[in-house]
């Protein structure tokens, strides 16, 4: 059974992801939490989201 997305949120945020990039990547990569830590991760570090946008199309 899967989680609730708010818990996945929460996880997310609790990596320092901000709550809503941690909703849009959890809706982008149907809620892989691999995948949307990864983008949430790319997004703190680099702050660049028209290249996050493609770097989140690479890992779905």
């Amino acid at each position: 059974m899967s989680r609730p997305k708010s818990d996945l949120v929460d996880q997310l945020k609790a990596l320092g992801i901000t709550e809503k990039t941690a909703r849009f990547a959890l809706s982008k990569s149907n809620n892989d939490m691999g995948k949307a830590k990864k983008y949430g991760e790319y997004c703190t570090r680099h702050m660049a989201h028209p290249l996050a946008s493609a770097v989140l199309q690479h890992l779905c």
